[in-house]
């Protein structure tokens, strides 16, 4: 992992993968100060009774102030692809970022932090999260190995019912107060979060509905 991100979190294991193709790998992390109950030479830190105490895949607790981090490797996807569509790849997950960061919904995937773009790493925070839709449904692009718990992963009836109520929640508060359709609705882009809600992410080919009509750039086919 690259220096900038090494430097401000304690990065966990892969929990799972996301995006277009898996391009996002996902892992558990902690704000460096905050995985053993606040900074060093004091009892927590200044928010410590305000901040999430989430649980991992596994149930074990994360620590508080756990995140997930998003990390795209720019270095690696560039070895066996051209230039160009390097950087289209890098605009579109960029415009996935910004766009997120302007809408507010319980079952919108969160922005938290945006880390420092460097040379090789596309990053940034959200809520815990147990895996993406696809990762349950047994769909591993993007996972350097399996983890364990998605090995025998299978969503219950009821699991799915409500998540697919979470996920009509965020599309229509995307169609009726965002003015936004978004164009790119896959398990990919679908987040179980360690709080039990679906939440929606990839807005890289949202667009806003005209008036009257919808225009929405198609993703490429692969």
């Amino acid at each position: 992992m690259g220096n900038g991100i090494a430097k401000d979190y304690d990065v966990g294991p892969q929990v799972g993968s996301g995006g277009p193709f898996g391009l996002w790998k996902i892992f558990s992390a902690v704000p460096k100060g905050d995985a053993g109950g606040g900074p060093s030479g004091g009892s927590g830190g200044a928010h410590a009774g305000s901040t999430l105490v989430a649980l991992g895949p596994d149930g074990r607790i994360l620590g508080r102030g756990a995140v997930s981090l998003f990390v795209f490797d720019k270095k690696a996807f560039a070895e066996s692809h051209s230039k160009s569509a390097t950087s289209r790849v890098v605009d579109l997950l960029r415009t996935s970022i910004t766009k997120a960061s302007l809408l507010c919904h319980p079952a919108i995937l969160p922005v938290l932090r945006v880390l420092d773009e460097t040379r090789q790493y596309l990053a940034f925070t959200s809520v815990p999260i147990f895996a993406s839709l696809a990762n349950c449904l047994h769909r591993f692009e993007g996972l350097d190995g399996i983890p364990g718990h998605l090995v025998k992963m299978d969503l219950e009836p009821l699991e799915a019912i409500l998540g697919l109520a979470n996920l009509s929640d965020a599309l229509s508060f995307l169609h009726t107060q965002g003015k936004l359709v978004h164009g790119n609705l896959s398990p990919y882009n679908v987040y179980l979060c360690a709080d039990g809600v679906w939440r929606l992410f990839g807005f890289s080919f949202s667009q806003h509905v005209g008036y009257g009509s919808v225009t929405a750039a198609a993703p490429p086919a692969s």
